[in-house]
């Protein structure tokens, strides 16, 4: 791949940067005639185009729905709320070793009480509903559903049951105001509200959200080492858990959308790596997460800013560094899972996607120095190979589900930057590597079969579907006449080809049957949000 110019001695992940950067290309390559220069620059406009989205900076209230009653909401029955306190399954353990260790089953089991003594959800503490609701959602489908040992024939029932409970918690949510009291429940809620968002797609939902829970954490002294809930054992891994999510939701946004984090690393006094009254660092999927979030902190507050060449290379070796330590961290705790398997739920796919995070996370620092291409090259294949395993695992029954298929988009593809493919797209303009265009291909292809699953991927695998022919063009291949079509179904489960029908709505507009998909205008400064879409496509719009 050619250097990077000057200009581009920064990660790439903003759309205009990415615009810049394939211009820069195209420019160097004298090879491709005129009518191909004018395609790509059509296609150069439309991704910044489709990428310019815009949040309002201030929201007080986040929006005004006129939301349905919420008496129409089912509530989680007595015996399933028995069940979920009584059990001491952690499941794929893909947030930590514990279960949602945010609210513990006591404080399910409290909440529960609260829920099923009011009888109806509107009656009940809103906090405590929102809670029950995703945390029943959660144990269906991460506990019950994940159990590989064997099938009832049920399974297809018990994911209706957990979307509906899904719908409840995100209709509760949608009652949630910026301006509720601080205290330890409506942190726990607001903080199941920004995970149910992401299972969305609802990037928007999931930014505004994730202000709030940020402030409220900060309201909360929970940065700090001591606070209000110090005393109770209980109570700070409950705050300290809080904290830490949102932590890794404030910063991995952040960098999704292009904007400023909330939570200011200058101000955190405690170890947001080891949980209270521990005197070891957790050894979990989340701690490499928190990991990564640190990462990504430092990309936008200490890397993109840093001016000079010698303070920029200190820093940018700085990083690399710690991502070497993460990967062996990561490599480490898969032996670990492999030399203790759980025989009930399999933790194969969960390592991969964390493989995945690894990746276009190291492509976007790699692609900060000119003198570092090959390494952002090599990270980009990892990154968009790594997909394709995911992509082949999710064949297998355990975990062909449409929660597992949206959980990988939403929470990886989504989630992450979206530099490792421009960053080939780029390669194969330059030096005609074809290798590259089938990764490009293969990627395009995996979002061809998984864009039933929100507006968000059918709008990615959209934005993706030109440049690769474009791709194809410069290297003079004919693609397929047809990208890939098919709509799967899945378990019996009920098909999300249509938004209208999922069960992943926006809650901040009415619900309804049939509920619309998109964001209120209120939610959107200038129109600029293509309100058609749960969420901005993070090659991170301007």
């Amino acid at each position: 791949m050619a250097p990077c110019s000057d200009s581009q001695l920064t990660p790439p992940f903003l759309a205009s940067e990415a615009h810049d950067l394939i211009e820069t290309q195209l420019s160097r390559v004298p090879s491709i005639d005129a009518g191909k220069k004018i395609a790509f620059q059509t296609a150069l406009n439309r991704l910044k185009q489709n990428l310019n989205t815009s949040i309002i900076e201030s929201q007080s209230t986040l929006a005004t729905p006129t939301v349905a009653s919420l008496d129409n909401i089912s509530i989680p029955p007595v015996s399933l709320i028995h069940w979920m306190v009584q059990s001491n399954d952690t499941g794929r353990s893909v947030c930590s070793n514990d279960f949602m260790p945010f609210t513990s089953r006591s404080t399910i089991a409290a909440m529960g009480k609260d829920v099923l003594d009011s009888k109806t959800p509107h009656k009940c503490n809103l906090a405590s509903f929102i809670c029950v609701s995703a945390y029943a959602f959660y144990f269906l489908q991460e506990i019950v559903l994940s159990d590989v040992r064997r099938s009832t024939g049920l399974e297809s029932r018990l994911r209706l049951q957990a979307n509906g409970y899904f719908t409840a918690a995100r209709v509760a949510a949608s009652h949630i105001r910026t301006q509720m009291p601080s205290s330890l429940p409506n942190l726990q809620a607001l903080t199941y509200g920004v995970s149910l968002a992401q299972e969305a797609g609802d990037f928007v939902a999931a930014w505004l959200l994730t202000e709030a829970a940020s402030k409220m954490c900060i309201e909360l002294g929970l940065h700090k080492r001591m606070n209000v809930f110090s005393n109770s054992a209980t109570m700070a891994r409950e705050a300290y858990y809080c904290f830490s999510t949102n932590y890794k939701n404030d910063k991995g946004l952040a960098m999704n959308l292009g904007r400023p984090a909330f939570i200011q690393d200058s101000l955190i006094e405690i170890d947001i790596l080891r949980p209270p009254h521990s005197s070891n660092d957790a050894l979990d999927n989340f701690r490499v997460y928190l990991e990564l979030a640190k990462i990504q902190s430092r990309v936008i507050e200490e890397l993109r800013p840093a001016k000079g060449v010698s303070l920029r290379s200190n820093i940018l070796a700085g990083i690399l560094s710690t991502m070497d330590g993460i990967w062996h961290l990561n490599m480490q705790l898969q032996s670990i899972k492999q030399a203790n398997q759980d025989p009930m739920h399999d933790s194969t796919m969960d390592s991969t996607l964390v493989d995945f995070a690894f990746h276009p996370l190291k492509t976007v620092i790699f692609h900060s120095s000119s003198e570092r291409n090959q390494g952002g090259l090599n990270a980009a294949r990892a990154a968009l190979e790594a997909v394709q395993r995911i992509r082949e695992l999710s064949k297998c029954s355990q975990y062909n589900s449409t929660y597992m298929r949206s959980s990988f988009a939403h929470w990886t593809v989504l989630y992450y930057p979206f530099t490792p493919f421009f960053v080939l797209l780029c390669n194969v303009i330059s030096t005609h590597h074809e290798p590259d265009y089938y990764i490009m291909q293969r990627f395009v292809d995996y979002l061809g079969e998984a864009r039933d699953i929100s507006a968000s991927v059918s709008k990615l695998h959209k934005l993706c579907i030109p440049f690769c022919s474009l791709a194809a063009g410069v290297l003079g291949i004919v693609p397929d006449e047809e990208p890939f079509q098919g709509e799967p179904t899945y378990d019996g489960e009920r098909k999300q080809s249509e938004a209208s029908h999922s069960p992943f709505i926006s809650t901040w507009q009415d619900p309804s049957p049939r509920p619309p998909t998109s964001h209120p205008s209120t939610l959107v400064q200038n129109q600029h949000l293509d309100t058609s879409t749960h969420n901005n496509i993070p090659l991170q719009p301007d």
